[in-house]
């Protein structure tokens, strides 16, 4: 976000009137993943999705995939990692992975719907 309030300097626009926006996807399970196993649970959503375990911790790490955990503590992770970066909107994307790819999605967004939007509202 450096980079675009540098152009917005240049160019003499106001950088708060501008959105940011950033894309997040939620992978729900229905109990914290420790810290020692996280590595484990990647690798195996890695296979699942036909990639290599490093490049979906990449994803991780440069917060395109956001959060790993319950619905319960969902809101707030998502806030200690991107309000800080000055983020005001976000665009979710929920786990697709499974036997049953529609499925998987149309729970998921229930669940952020019905779990997580309420709890992002309050902050």
């Amino acid at each position: 976000l450096d980079t675009l309030r540098s152009h917005c300097e240049d160019i003499g626009r106001d950088y708060s009137t501008i959105k940011k926006g950033r894309l997040c996807t939620i992978l729900l399970t229905e109990s914290p993943i420790p810290e020692s196993e996280f590595e484990a649970f990647i690798t195996q959503k890695a296979a699942q999705l036909r990639q290599q375990p490093e490049d979906l911790m990449d994803e991780f790490n440069d917060y395109v995939l956001s959060y790993v955990g319950p619905a319960e503590h969902c809101a707030e992770a998502l806030a200690e990692r991107l309000l800080p970066m000055g983020i005001d909107e976000l665009v979710i994307c929920a786990d697709t992975v499974g036997e049953s790819p529609y499925d998987n999605t149309m729970n998921g967004l229930r669940r952020i719907a019905e779990e997580v939007i309420p709890a992002l509202r309050k902050l």
